[in-house]
């Protein structure tokens, strides 16, 4: 079976490309951190495992956000499973989204 932090590391990088991919054309002019992660085990892993992420609020409102503030939280869902697609963990990451200084 697969270690809890291993599917811990799994979700939280997934979580992250899924930001950087929401926001590729800019990527050079933010930078992204994570503050908060919860995540719920819900069965054993064993196998190849795989995960979805989603951002929780639309693009376009986290980009305004971005632009009239300099920064925003970015929670994104992840969806840990199986080879079988069974759901064995989901989590929760928060990013904090900051311009660059000098930057858009």
């Amino acid at each position: 079976s697969l270690h809890a932090g291993a599917l811990f590391t799994l979700g939280e990088g997934t979580s992250g490309a899924a930001v950087l991919g929401a926001f590729f054309d800019i990527a050079e002019d933010i930078r992204i951190v994570s503050t908060k992660a919860t995540i719920d085990y819900l069965h054993i892993a064993r196998g190849l495992t795989h995960c979805e992420a989603r951002l929780q609020e639309p693009i376009e409102q986290l980009r305004l956000q971005l632009d009239t503030e300099g920064q925003v939280d970015c929670p994104v869902d992840v969806r840990l499973m199986s080879s079988s697609n069974k759901d064995v963990a989901s989590m929760t990451v928060t990013w904090m989204i900051l311009k660059r200084r000098g930057k858009i």
